[in-house]
C-alpha cells in the first residue's frame, strides 16, 4: 500500500536545498537521493541529499532543434537518474554512517502527488519526496512511502 507520510523528519535546510534544485532544473524535472537514518518507531531522519542529474534533460541533442527524437521521454514530465550515480553516492554516504532512505523529484507545473509511473517505480520501504514547482518557485513538498513487502 502507498500512503502519504509525515514520519520523515526533513529539516528546513534540506527542504530549501531540494527547492533550489527544483527551481534550477525548471521547467524540467529534477531528481536526487535522500540520505539519513531510521529512528525509533519507523521515523526517518533525513540528514543530507545528493542532487542527481536528470539524464533525460542532458541527452538526446536537447539543444539541437534540427533533430527530432521519437519515443524519448519528455524531461518536463520524466526523470532518470544514473544507477552509477546512485551507487557512488551510496558508497560515499555509507562511510559517513548514513544510508539511502529515499529519493526526491519535482513535478514542474503539477501538484506534488504521485503519478502512476511514480507509483510503479517505488521501492518498498523507501520514501519519495515530490516537489511542486513553477516558474515562481517551489510551492509544496509531499512525502510518500510504499509499505515493505513481507
Amino acid at each position: 500500500m502507498i500512503k502519504e507520510i509525515d514520519s520523515a523528519i526533513i529539516s528546513e535546510e534540506i527542504k530549501v536545498k531540494m527547492g533550489e534544485h527544483a527551481c534550477k532544473a525548471y521547467p524540467s524535472e529534477c531528481c536526487g537521493i535522500l540520505f539519513g537514518k531510521y529512528e525509533d518507531d519507523d521515523i526517518i531522519k533525513i540528514i543530507d541529499l545528493k542532487k542527481g542529474s536528470n539524464l533525460l534533460d542532458n541527452s538526446y541533442g536537447k539543444n539541437d532543434k534540427s533533430v527530432k527524437y521519437h519515443n524519448v521521454p519528455d524531461p518536463k514530465r520524466n526523470y532518470e537518474i544514473s544507477p552509477l550515480q546512485i551507487y557512488r553516492a551510496e558508497e560515499e554516504y555509507k562511510q559517513k554512517g548514513f544510508e539511502i532512505v529515499g529519493f526526491y523529484h519535482s513535478h514542474p507545473d503539477k501538484a506534488a502527488i504521485l503519478s502512476r509511473k511514480d507509483e510503479d517505480g517505488m521501492i518498498p520501504g523507501l520514501i519519495y519526496a515530490i516537489l511542486s514547482v513553477t516558474r515562481n518557485g517551489c510551492s509544496e513538498i509531499r512525502v510518500w512511502k510504499k509499505d515493505n513487502i513481507e
